[in-house]
């Protein structure tokens, strides 16, 4: 029955070996609670860079829209110039053409200027 018996070396065997346990239970807890921080710390940087994206995103938006509007006036404003310069051109004929039958009207002839 020696080996159910417990020698004072045996003792201080489990001493050892329970305070290895801990040593290794506390060195782990620390690192999961390291790593917990971190991941708040992630969770944090990560609701921050969504948030920036976000504001890209409707900043960019908005950018767009107002490069649309300006393509569009530039086009309208390119439309109504050119409707400017061909009212100037027809009032020009048909200065011209009243000008010129005034001098010398000609009997049956029938001009008709649409503008």
């Amino acid at each position: 029955m020696d080996s159910l018996s417990v020698s004072p070396s045996s003792g201080s065997n489990v001493y050892l070996t329970t305070s290895i346990a801990q040593q290794k239970v506390a060195a782990d807890r620390a690192d999961v609670l390291a790593t917990e921080t971190q991941l708040e710390q992630d969770k944090t940087q990560l609701d921050q860079d969504l948030t920036y994206l976000s504001t890209l995103q409707r900043k960019s938006h908005d950018v767009q829209q107002l490069e649309g509007k300006h393509a569009q006036t530039n086009a309208l404003q390119k439309i109504a110039n050119g409707a400017q310069a061909a009212k100037q051109a027809t009032q020009q004929a048909l200065s011209y053409l009243i000008n010129s039958t005034s001098d010398k009207p000609t009997i049956g002839t029938n001009i008709n200027v649409l503008v």
